[in-house]
């Protein structure tokens, strides 16, 4: 593991653990032991949280867990960096579980969380470098008007398999409570919302640099709507920071009055996006106060909505900039399109006429992407395939920027670093991201962790 002492690699340390788990999962290993690791464990009708080393700090009523998992994180805060694993099991929270920098909460395959009061789960505030993973957030009683999780001006970070049902709010991400920092570089993954009574997923403004994956957005069919990236929502900055939101592999169903919201965005990428059996329109893009541009839309798939399958909204003095929309399948209630006062200088779409089953995407693209890799040095390589990349036809690869920044210790000592991108097919277009650093990397077991990017400039 890295060094958590050292600056340069605790930014990355999310990303290391994440693979990490994963690893030992992938390989039927015992989970992988981590040198600062913290736990509650549900007990005879108690939660007993435990430190680093094994002793007992906390013991609660399971009426009261979240005591015992603030415990956990305030044992971890004072070793700088780590992670509290709760173990399976049901734990009631009276109030929520504040994160802190350099915190990772990990949950068991059967860890259920349940409100027992009106209160927000998991909050972060004005903080970096954390993760959680694997847990079930479910308000069985229908209690809750506020976000299960709310996340305010954090970045760098993970969520990655989450359950969230009957929830006032799902997710919710913004950027309100300082100019100096935004909610930004976050990978979300895996991530299910059921029955939330308001939104689904909500991004407001001043967020940036998330790439969303595997989203479901289930139920609640009278709500707001299934997702909402709302540029008008929230944030204060003078220099607005929206950019390089990134959906994939979305389904929306039965999800809200509108299935899809997008409000004054831009720069918005979103490979197949299922949209079905919403009370309303499918995918909404309103130009409100400001002219919503740069939205890339591949593979929308609107089925079976009560109003429109894709709204493009507008006024005399807004217009939508440059939209690119490409789908199939569009059957809806009330028609397939209905554009208003929308100037459109790339606009293609194309109507299915057979209803479909979501598939599992396997190539998708879009304008930016990126992902950190980890791979192991051997003292003597200096080039490393970081990731594969589907480039499809008609995007000219040349006008695709590589960029790579060193993450771990070893990355860093061994760079400069250069990345590139390489055909190794053989059939005259690139296929996967590679790294070629100055000197041979030292030798270690997943030691060298380097960040990339990939971004069509147009």
């Amino acid at each position: 593991m890295p060094n958590t002492s050292n600056t340069h690699a605790v930014e990355a340390w999310t990303h290391w653990l994440i693979r990490k788990y994963e690893k030992a999962l992938q390989e039927a290993k015992k989970p992988v032991t981590l040198p600062v690791e913290a736990e509650v464990v549900i007990k005879e009708g108690e939660a007993i949280a435990y430190d680093d080393n094994g002793d007992e700090i906390a013991r609660t009523d399971i009426s009261k867990s979240d005591e015992a998992v603030r415990a956990a994180v305030e044992a971890i805060l004072k070793r700088n960096a780590g992670v509290v694993k709760l173990k399976a099991g049901l734990l009631y929270f009276r109030g929520y579980v504040p994160f802190e920098s350099k915190i990772g909460i990990v949950g068991s395959t059967n860890t259920m969380i349940v409100p027992a009061v009106d209160t927000t789960v998991f909050m972060g505030r004005d903080i970096s470098d954390i993760m959680l993973y694997n847990v079930e957030i479910v308000d069985s009683k229908g209690v809750t008007r506020v976000p299960a999780i709310y996340f305010d001006c954090v970045s760098r970070f993970i969520l990655r398999d989450i359950k969230i049902n009957n929830y006032g709010l799902g997710l919710s991400l913004q950027s309100r409570l300082n100019e100096e920092n935004t909610t930004s570089h976050g990978l979300i993954s895996n991530l299910h919302i059921e029955n939330a009574r308001t939104r689904g997923l909500e991004i407001g403004k001043d967020v940036h640099d998330i790439n969303i994956s595997n989203l479901s957005v289930v139920g609640a069919k009278d709500n707001e709507a299934g997702i909402v990236i709302d540029h008008t929502l929230g944030g204060i900055r003078e220099i607005d920071m929206c950019s390089g939101i990134t959906l994939e592999n979305v389904n929306i169903k039965s999800a809200g009055k509108a299935g899809a919201l997008i409000i004054d965005w831009y720069d918005l990428t979103a490979n197949n996006l299922w949209i079905e059996g919403c009370s309303g329109d499918g995918l909404v893009v309103l130009a409100s106060k400001t002219q919503p541009t740069n939205l890339f839309f591949y593979g929308v798939h609107c089925i079976e909505n009560g109003g429109i399958g894709i709204n493009l909204l507008g006024n005399e003095k807004l217009h939508i900039g440059y939209i690119l929309l490409r789908g199939e399948s569009v059957r809806n209630g009330k028609g397939n399109l209905a554009a208003e006062f929308v100037d459109l200088l790339d606009y293609e779409l194309h109507f299915g006429l057979e209803k479909a089953e979501p598939p599992i995407l396997k190539n998708t693209f879009a304008k930016r992407m990126g992902d950190v890799a980890v791979v192991s040095g051997d003292g003597e390589t200096v080039d490393f395939k970081l990731a594969s990349i589907y480039i499809p036809e008609g995007i000219d690869y040349k006008r695709i920027i590589v960029k790579c920044t060193p993450e771990s210790r070893d990355a860093i000592d061994a760079s400069p670093l250069e990345g590139y991108l390489a055909d190794e097919n053989n059939d005259g277009r690139p296929d996967a991201v590679r790294v070629r650093f100055s000197q041979p990397p030292a030798k270690g077991e997943y030691n060298v962790e380097v960040a990339w990017m990939t971004e069509l400039h147009l």
